[in-house]
């Protein structure tokens, strides 16, 4: 054998040992995206979405996408969590677990959603290499950090790195919990824009979106029959708000979704909270003595109009997706008539009445009975999804029925500790080995 058959020997066995040890090494963000499932998630949370309401209003007619759609689809209810707050609910939703005595306190203080040093289910996703958007989500504030490397703090950081498109929503300071449903989510122009080159979009379309909101607002939510009663201009100004900013927000959801297909969305619809809180008395007046006539019939179709605006956006985007997306549509807590039974802020979501919980998706069916789920089970739920390996210091679990059909079979969870160490496979767990486990801690306990 001469020289050159031996060099050329050794070279193919180092080639192939080193193909072998790239196979064999696999990081925990490179093995996620290796089990992708093909699947898309979307979320769009709604606040104040209820079961009770919805329910009235598909009878009527007047939500048909919702109605065509809820009985090919898993229905269930979300516990609400205490306190009953949208910034709490968004914020225990994105992390999948509970929020600490103190962060509950920052919020209640603040009304904003929680600052928080652990990644919430979009930039797991993101940091992993796929691709996550979210729109007006309050749990995504803030976009940046400040980074104090070089003393001065003047700089920032991206928190979502390269993947991530996140146009997040920044609440303005409220002196009281009727000022807080008037300046909206994009009050005076105020936004986070994660990626650069997004800022003249998003301005361009809260632009357009501001100048068109009124006359669209009088045209299919409260159609203009003359001058407002005086005791009803500030809960009208305030749902003209709201409703603009939620066109802002499925404008810019159309143009992200349509334009970026990423792996997982999240798109919050925050008007329907604050018109439901303002005009439930009109549309349920047998709860309200005070209420007159004259008002019932003024304002009386403003809740269900909006419902009707909620359904068409949900059609809306849900044309954007394919066969492959998972649509979860949801609310951390559901509306009822205030107890105080006052007729300006009529509507109250004090007593957590539960939200509701819509999911759709090839190889999801609809069971006889809902499923009751806790806001912790959904980001579990969607990384399992997505194929991506579950932080074990999670406080939900997966909700399998909102799974396609042998997609778990195909795709056994992975789990891995929040210091982000190799996955560990549920699947290679034995029966024996927990049977050994479990006596071991009743020696223990003994």
């Amino acid at each position: 054998m001469n020289n050159k058959l031996v060099l050329l020997m050794v070279a193919l066995v180092v080639a192939l040992g080193l193909l072998v040890l790239a196979l064999m090494w696999e990081p925990h963000q490179d093995a996620a995206l290796e089990r992708d499932t093909g699947i898309k998630v979307v979320v769009i949370g709604i606040d104040g979405l209820d079961w009770y309401l919805l329910n009235q209003f598909m009878q009527e007619g007047r939500t048909p996408a919702l109605g065509q759609m809820i009985p090919r689809s898993l229905l269930g209810e979300i516990t609400a969590p205490r306190p009953v707050l949208p910034e709490v609910g968004w914020t225990v939703l994105a992390r999948g677990t509970s929020l600490t005595t103190d962060e509950v306190a920052l919020a209640t203080a603040t009304r904003r959603p929680v600052r928080f040093d652990g990644p919430d289910i979009a930039r797991l996703i993101s940091s992993a290499g796929g691709t996550a958007v979210t729109i007006g989500w309050p749990a995504t504030w803030p976009v940046s950090s400040a980074a104090a490397d070089d003393g001065t703090g003047d700089s920032e950081t991206n928190l979502w790195g390269d993947h991530g498109i996140v146009i997040a929503p920044y609440a303005p300071e409220a002196t009281s919990h009727a000022a807080s449903l008037s300046p909206t989510l994009f009050a005076e122009g105020e936004f986070q824009v994660s990626q650069e080159g997004f800022g003249p979009m998003v301005e361009a379309v809260v632009r357009a979106q501001e100048s068109a909101g009124v006359a669209i607002f009088n045209s299919i939510i409260l159609p203009d029959l003359g001058p407002e009663l005086p005791r009803w201009k500030d809960n009208v100004a305030a749902a003209r708000w709201a409703f603009t900013s939620d066109l802002i927000t499925l404008e810019l959801a159309t143009r992200v979704l349509a334009e970026f297909e990423p792996d997982l969305a999240l798109i919050n619809l925050s008007g329907l909270d604050a018109v439901s809180h303002r005009f439930v008395a009109p549309a349920m007046p047998a709860f309200f003595d005070d209420l007159t006539e004259e008002e019932g019939a003024r304002y009386g179709g403003v809740l269900r109009n909006y419902y009707a605006f909620i359904d068409g956006a949900v059609r809306r985007l849900r044309r954007i997706g394919d066969d492959k997306t998972v649509y979860i549509i949801c609310s951390t807590y559901g509306m009822h008539p205030s107890a105080s039974g006052d007729v300006l802020l009529s509507g109250s979501h004090d007593r957590g009445s539960p939200g509701v919980f819509i999911v759709q998706g090839d190889r999801i069916a609809p069971l006889p009975t809902p499923v009751r789920v806790n806001l912790e089970d959904i980001a579990p739920t969607v990384l399992a999804l997505l194929g991506h390996s579950l932080p074990s210091n999670l406080d939900g679990r997966i909700i399998a029925e909102a799974t396609p059909t042998g997609l778990l079979r195909a795709f056994p969870p992975q789990y891995t500790s929040p210091d982000d160490h190799e996955p560990v496979s549920a699947s290679v767990v034995s029966s024996e080995t927990m049977e050994a486990l479990a006596r071991q801690r009743l020696e223990e306990l003994k």
